[in-house]
């Protein structure tokens, strides 16, 4: 539990991948799926030794025992690899909301296990995504979280924010931003959470829980009438430095599709 009591969920999924002759048995994985599988979990393990810049497509290929022309026939490039971790964490983190997010009681236990979730996931890559994290800022890279190849995970992860609100109630105007500015907090608990050395990432996990302490007092001042003006400028705002992605953009979470 944490302190804000929200029951905390464990799960490092790529340090904890299914053998081959279980996804054998799975009638849709193919022989391909498994190569591409075995050349995915070797690269996330080189990048997480070496780093990304100092590991080579020739270097995954060998340790996947394979040619670099087959390593290439299933991820273009090293980004391409790090796009499929960054999908995976996505997917992830949608299937273990769909039923932590049924559980929970109000609004701010929502907030509580879509953020303590997320870092729960990945707690055993900090090294990795410190490693990446030089690109996020750049929207020129591909790996940059305001890039053109990751607008998918970004309207995905904003699509989580959505369904954490639910039904809470606010103002039409406020509802329309609110996902949007729990996204970049959460973009903020990741940054500390990276080079946060305390046992377990106490220190990450208390931060999120006294921030969202402090966002529900901000938003029962918010849904007032009297600020309708601010929100009102702040909407404009965010829309023409084009932060504000259209709600039909953002893709449907994986969980409505899974039976829980």
């Amino acid at each position: 539990m944490t302190g804000g009591g929200v029951k905390r969920h464990y799960l490092n999924m790529f340090k904890d991948m299914r053998r081959p002759e279980v996804l054998k048995n799975e009638k849709r994985i193919t022989k391909g799926d498994l190569t591409r599988d075995r050349i995915f979990t070797v690269a996330l393990n080189l990048f997480r030794e070496k780093g990304f810049e100092g590991t080579t497509m020739r270097e995954v290929a060998a340790a996947a025992n394979m040619s670099l022309g087959a390593a290439y026939y299933y991820f273009a490039s090293k980004e391409a690899i790090v796009l499929g971790y960054y999908e995976k964490v996505q997917e992830e983190h949608e299937l273990r909301l769909a039923k932590g997010l049924e559980t929970s009681k109000d609004f701010r236990e929502r907030l509580g296990v879509v953020m303590h979730s997320k870092l729960d996931i990945l707690k055993d890559d900090r090294g990795l995504m410190s490693a990446l994290f030089r690109f996020f800022g750049n929207p020129k890279h591909p790996l940059s979280i305001f890039a053109p190849e990751t607008r998918i995970f970004r309207s995905s992860a904003i699509a989580v924010m959505e369904q954490a609100i639910g039904d809470e109630k606010m103002p039409p105007d406020l509802r329309e931003i609110a996902p949007q500015l729990l996204w970049v907090m959460h973009l903020g608990f990741l940054f500390y959470f990276i080079y946060d050395e305390s046992p377990g990432q106490e220190k990450s996990h208390r931060l999120v829980d006294g921030a969202l302490d402090v966002v529900m007092n901000l938003l029962t001042v918010a849904r007032l009438a009297v600020m309708k003006p601010f929100r009102g400028k702040l909407i404009k705002l965010m829309k023409d430095a084009g932060l504000l992605i259209p709600r039909e953009e953002a893709r449907p979470m994986l969980a409505e599709a899974v039976e829980v």
